[in-house]
C-alpha cells in the first residue's frame, strides 16, 4: 500500500465516528489496459473491508487477501 494512503487513512477514518468508512486498494495499473483488473481487485478488497469490520472503519489492500470467502 502506498505511504501516502497509509498516512492519510487514519485522518479519514476518524472524520465521522458514527459512520464507518471502508476502502479497498487494488494493485497499481501501469497501463490503461490494466485498469479493469486493478478496479476488480479494489472491489474485492472493499468487500473484504466491509465484511471484516462492518461497524468500524477499515482499509484492506489486496495484498492482505487470502481468499474470497467473505465476499
Amino acid at each position: 500500500m502506498s505511504e501516502a494512503l497509509t498516512g492519510v487513512w487514519p485522518l479519514l477514518a476518524v472524520g465521522e465516528p458514527g459512520d464507518p468508512l471502508h476502502a479497498g486498494v487494488g494493485s497499481p495499473a501501469p497501463a490503461p489496459a490494466d485498469l479493469n483488473g486493478a478496479l476488480s481487485e479494489a472491489r474485492y478488497a472493499l468487500c473484504s473491508a466491509r465484511a471484516t469490520a462492518p461497524h468500524a472503519s477499515h482499509l484492506t489492500d489486496t495484498s492482505a487477501l487470502t481468499g474470497l470467502e467473505r465476499c
